[in-house]
């Protein structure tokens, strides 16, 4: 495009990329593999796979961790980022899930959130009606991935924490939990 002038923010990507003349700086990329992971509670069986496949597509978290019959368990990864001040930083991803065992009727509802710095998006949960406040699609039914973005202004430059907590409630008697899979966001900077 000879001539043309960047309007659109520049998207930071796993590949290297030339960067807009609007861009103050480059774009943070969040890795797969540069998570760091906690938890809290006892967690049964199962596991939080980092690049892994999930409902058709690669390179995601998919969290397959059972709860307990009691207590809310937790388990969060994270990964730090350098921002600057005055710039705002858009996250973009996807998420999908399905009832523990494909049965909603032996399995207990899940929920995950994305957390950048001290702002926390959609609660995203396996069942709505019981926790969240956004329904992620059930899959393997045809409803493909739920795309969901977070936006974030650095008040200060430094290192922000980025973080997706995914929420097992008490499974009381039930066989499973459900799971759910995000992508690793991408993000848009601008000033």
């Amino acid at each position: 495009m000879s001539g043309a002038a960047w309007t659109v923010p520049v998207i930071a990507v796993a590949a290297t990329a030339p960067f807009a003349a609007a861009s103050p700086s480059p774009c943070p990329v969040l890795s797969l593999d540069g998570w760091t992971r906690t938890s809290s509670g006892t967690l049964g069986p199962g596991n939080l796979s980092v690049n892994t496949a999930a409902f058709g597509r690669t390179g995601v978290l998919y969290n397959i961790t059972e709860g307990q019959a009691t207590g809310t368990q937790a388990i969060t990864l994270t990964q730090n980022i350098g921002v600057r001040a005055g710039t705002t930083y858009t996250f973009a991803f996807a998420a999908a899930g399905n009832y523990g065992n494909n049965n909603a009727a032996v399995s207990a509802s899940a929920y995950t959130e994305l957390r950048v710095g001290d702002v926390t998006g959609n609660t995203l949960s396996t069942r709505v009606a019981l926790y969240g406040n956004v329904q992620v699609p059930i899959t393997p039914a045809a409803n493909g991935w739920l795309d969901q973005t977070l936006t974030y202004t650095a008040a200060s430059t430094g290192t922000l924490p980025v973080s997706f907590t995914w929420f097992l409630p008490p499974k009381g008697d039930q066989q499973s939990q459900d799971d759910i899979a995000v992508t690793v966001p991408s993000i848009a900077c601008t000033q």
